[in-house]
């Protein structure tokens, strides 16, 4: 059994690891993933549970300093294409329809394996 942390020391483990946590959210992490990843690397002493109402808080925006619903954090940085010309979009086109021959499509089970090659 673990030793528990101080109180209110979960909310100052989360503010120290802010950044960290938002930016994992923002990639795509689940808060489970990032809880163990926190706490495997050191960084937490929290729970699970303390930790999600942490989040929930954060993005509430009910903690009393900067949290990760407020606007100072940046965006994450967007990739931009390297190509410099845009390829032109055309939004009325629609799927093309393929048209099959004039031969109707062969019967699998009465094809000979040597004409097809």
């Amino acid at each position: 059994m673990t030793n528990r942390i101080a109180r209110n020391g979960a909310r100052i483990e989360f503010l120290a690891c802010r950044e960290t946590v938002a930016t994992l959210m923002a990639q795509g992490f689940d808060k489970k993933k990032i809880h163990k990843r926190l706490t495997e690397s050191g960084q937490f002493t929290m729970s699970y549970d303390a930790f999600c109402k942490i989040v929930t808080k954060a993005i509430r925006n009910e903690l009393s300093l900067q949290s990760l619903a407020s606007p100072e954090l940046p965006p994450p940085p967007v990739a931009k294409p390297e190509n410099k010309q845009a390829a032109p979009i055309n939004p009325q086109r629609q799927p093309g329809i393929i048209k099959t021959g004039s031969e109707p499509f062969p019967d699998p089970r009465n094809i000979d394996p040597k004409t097809l090659i």
